[in-house]
């Protein structure tokens, strides 16, 4: 058995009741991952290093690969339905030149074709960094119109399924985009950056782009742009109804986290009291994702940490507030994408790694019992002691809330053999004479 090694943290919060799961998916490639999408709740893809793109139809288990272009990444991967999508290739140039292209399915992922030439992309005033974290948008409108924005560069339409890429002439600088979105012809693109990041100097201001005719013309929203030191990322529910989350600071509010509009911003207001400090420095590969019945997720950079992985924040209430917990929670991948459905999301990250994260699911953490119990060794490879007082019953888990032993006891002391159990996470239910139970994490060797 391939022996596993990684380090998982149950976040303990007064507001969460519920513990979190994330499971480390291994996909049998090395490259790392700059993308994920879901299609549904078995259908999700990611993409990354030597243009590699691979399908899973079972919830992440098990990946096939699906293309590969050598010398290339892909960067996006966007769908229109569950049969017609598209992933974008690029390939740097030199530090301050790239080109991409643009790879097509049309029968949800299981054949992709290159469609179209490559588009050159010229990247002004780039630092040494060079151009490894271009950051591209993809939206497809209908089946054969789709808009494209390239952090740095600019946006592009297609009429023809991507045949051929039109550049927008617009008056505005698009740097690190944030969120591209469309509601019939009405449509919205954020970026990021502040006037003097320190990857990025010079004038590039973060922004939001309108465009009321499916992406032809764009039009920078000056009182918007105006008011924001800096982009994190934007939630959209429809063409009215956006939230904009960074930092905001309005003579009438003062400094807030969150901007709000309800009629497509002719009008709107500066909310939330959060400090959310994490996205006034947001970095190239912050994401988050809203599935829906107010849960969502955030993924950003944490400055004591470089290179090793992000912190990840958790919503129940759209965002109007976050609970966060710290990468060094987290297992020590170096996150890169984030998608969801319902209340799953999956996490693209470094050497061919998929982490899976059931949100809001299980059972209740020993934070919120009365109950002492404790479980020895953990980590453990062959069995565990468990020791209370009156424990009547001892119950296992895995890591999907499936019961695996249930154990009646009479003493304050026994033990569970898991000798033949797979390496990973599970949770130890201890419950004693009076009804009382408190839940244990445990890591299988």
């Amino acid at each position: 058995m391939k022996k596993l090694t990684f380090i998982f943290a149950i976040l303990m919060a007064t507001t969460w009741a519920k513990a979190q799961q994330c499971d480390v998916l291994h996909t049998g490639v090395t490259e790392n991952f700059y993308n994920v999408c879901c299609i549904d709740g078995n259908t999700i893809l990611t993409c990354g290093q030597n243009g590699v793109i691979l399908k899973s139809i079972d919830g992440g288990e098990s990946w096939e690969e699906k293309y590969r272009k050598t010398g290339c990444k892909t960067t996006e991967l966007s769908f229109y339905d569950k049969n017609i999508g598209y992933a974008v290739c690029d390939s740097a140039l030199d530090d301050y030149s790239h080109q991409w292209f643009l790879v097509k399915t049309n029968d949800g992922g299981e054949t992709w074709n290159e469609v179209g030439e490559p588009v050159f992309s010229w990247i002004e005033s780039y630092t040494a960094l060079g151009n490894q974290f271009i950051r591209t948008e993809v939206f497809p409108i209908d089946a054969d119109n789709l808009v494209v924005a390239v952090s740095f560069d600019g946006i592009y339409k297609s009429t023809d399924g991507g045949l051929t890429m039109r550049k927008l002439a617009n008056d505005f600088t698009v740097n690190e985009t944030r969120g591209l979105f469309l509601d019939e012809n009405v449509g919205y693109l954020v970026w990021g950056y502040g006037e003097e990041d320190f990857v990025f100097p010079g004038e590039r201001f973060p922004g939001l782009a309108k465009t009321e005719d499916y992406g032809e013309t764009w039009t920078l929203m000056e009182d918007v742009a105006n008011i924001t030191d800096d982009m994190a990322f934007a939630r959209f529910y429809d063409k009215n109804h956006i939230r904009l989350f960074g930092n905001f600071y309005t003579p009438e509010y003062g400094y807030k986290s969150i901007l709000e509009t309800h009629d497509g911003f002719d009008t709107f207001e500066a909310t939330g009291y959060g400090s959310f400090g994490y996205l006034q420095f947001a970095e190239f590969y912050l994401r988050a994702k809203f599935t829906g019945n107010g849960k969502g997720v955030s993924m950003h950079w944490e400055n004591d940490m470089p290179g090793v992985g992000r912190s990840v924040s958790y919503t129940e209430d759209d965002g109007l507030s976050w609970t966060s917990y710290s990468g060094y929670d987290l297992p020590s991948y170096r996150l890169y994408d984030i998608d969801g459905i319902d209340t799953t999301f999956f996490i693209s990250c470094e050497n061919g790694i998929v982490l899976k994260n059931r949100q809001f699911t299980l059972m209740g953490t020993e934070e919120n019992s009365s109950y002492a119990a404790t479980i020895c060794p953990n980590p453990a490879k062959d069995a565990i002691t468990i020791s209370g007082e009156d424990i009547s019953v001892v119950e296992l888990y895995s890591s999907l809330g499936v019961c695996l032993v249930k154990k009646e006891m009479d003493t304050e002391s026994g033990f569970i053999n898991i000798q033949d159990f797979a390496t990973g996470i599970y949770y130890v239910r201890i419950i004693n004479g009076q009804g009382k139970s408190v839940t244990k994490m445990l890591m299988k060797k």
